[in-house]
C-alpha cells in the first residue's frame, strides 16, 4: 500500500502548489506585487 501513501503525498504537494499560485495571483491583482 506504499503507492497509496505516495499518491497522498503527491496530492498534498500539488494542492500546496495550487494554493501558492492562487495566492500569488491574488497578491498581484491587489497591485502589491
Amino acid at each position: 500500500m506504499w503507492w497509496l501513501l505516495l499518491i497522498r503525498i503527491g496530492a498534498s504537494q500539488l494542492l500546496t502548489c495550487i494554493q501558492y499560485r492562487v495566492a500569488l495571483a491574488w497578491w498581484r491583482k491587489q497591485g502589491c506585487g
